[in-house]
């Protein structure tokens, strides 16, 4: 009988725990461990000296939108893009851009 009741005081100590574990998740309490943990993380590899290389950044700078105009063509973008993965042999592209020359206002 005393064997069951600590196995019962185990297993109700534990839900316990993790209840109030992800309650803790949950208000965001941990966010800020989480972060700090990431970012130690990601400075360790930075001091490594290894570098990655299969990421690429292409820039689209204000001088390549004047001498390409806005926005660039379907065919520029797609000649750049298989000129890279053909030299890189990159399997997948993220494109983002974002000027301030050209933003407009939502019609509100």
């Amino acid at each position: 009988m005393i064997e069951a009741m600590r196995v019962f005081s185990a297993l109700l100590i534990g839900q316990l725990v993790c209840i109030a574990a992800m309650v803790i998740h949950i208000e965001g309490e941990l966010q800020p461990l989480d972060l700090l943990a990431y970012d130690t993380g990601v400075r360790v590899r930075a001091a490594d000296g290894n570098i990655e290389d299969r990421v690429f950044v292409i820039n689209i700078t204000e001088t390549d939108i004047a001498r390409f105009n806005w926005p660039v063509s379907d065919g520029i973008l797609a000649e750049m893009l298989e000129n890279w993965i053909r030299r890189s042999h990159g399997r997948s592209v993220s494109i983002s851009t974002a000027t301030s020359r050209y933003h407009r206002e939502p019609n509100g």
